[in-house]
């Protein structure tokens, strides 16, 4: 078996009337689940992003 991968987990939601709680928690179940990621709570971030811009519209 090779080396282990280290792993990040990145969350991104569109508003800020979203969260990423289950986004979070589906990602560290499944990076906690292989074997062949290394991945440690303290490497995760979140993003909230729109592309929606008031000036435009």
């Amino acid at each position: 078996m090779g080396q282990k991968k280290n792993i990040a987990i990145y969350c991104r939601v569109s508003t800020q009337m979203q969260t990423t709680d289950r986004q979070q928690e589906e990602l560290t179940k499944l990076a906690n689940e292989r074997s062949d990621w290394n991945y440690s709570n303290g490497y995760s971030t979140v993003d909230i992003c729109s592309l929606f811009n008031s000036e435009v519209f």
